[in-house]
């Protein structure tokens, strides 16, 4: 993974986005989960044409789970090339870049028990960019017990926000 397929998949999300509204499709959402959640919440920095985001599980920090490790690498990485990737990494985390987004449009669901992608970093997300939609369950990125708590959240906010109707 590299800063350029990042850059790349944000520009084939908008030219996916042209494509539906050139289809004729009028309101239009993403829902990103893990890396996917990433590359939405991305998206939501960068002006467009989206109604609503949807982050399930996001990661939020790279640099928290693709630091070089021994082992990993045919060299023994030491702390400065850890410290510039970590550094690097940063540029493209949502934590460093501003809200170009209606912040009422985006809900997140996060585990309290997930380990790649840590609830904190869900929630200084929250809280950098003022998100009043955050709902936590529990769990992990893989594994959690409520099985239905994920949906739920979804299809209550799209109820609560005029995008699906109500049954």
């Amino acid at each position: 993974m590299t800063i350029e397929t990042v850059a790349q998949s944000i520009h084939d999300l908008h030219s996916a986005l042209l494509l539906l509204r050139q289809l004729g499709y009028r309101r239009i959402g993403a829902i990103g989960a893990s890396l996917g959640g990433f590359t939405a919440a991305l998206y939501a920095t960068v002006s467009n044409p989206l109604d609503f985001i949807f982050l399930v599980v996001p990661m939020i920090d790279l640099g928290s789970q693709m630091q070089p490790r021994r082992g990993k690498t045919a060299f023994v990485p030491d702390h400065n090339l850890a410290s510039k990737t970590r550094r690097a990494l940063q540029t493209i985390s949502p934590l460093s870049l501003e809200l170009a987004f209606d912040p009422n449009n985006i809900c997140i669901v996060a585990h309290a028990g997930d380990r790649m992608c840590p609830i904190e970093h869900a929630r200084a997300l929250v809280s950098r960019w003022k998100l009043p939609h955050l709902v936590e369950v529990t769990g992990g990125h893989w594994l959690y017990l409520d099985r239905d708590a994920r949906g739920r959240a979804w299809y209550e906010w799209l109820q609560g926000k005029g995008f699906v109707e109500r049954r």
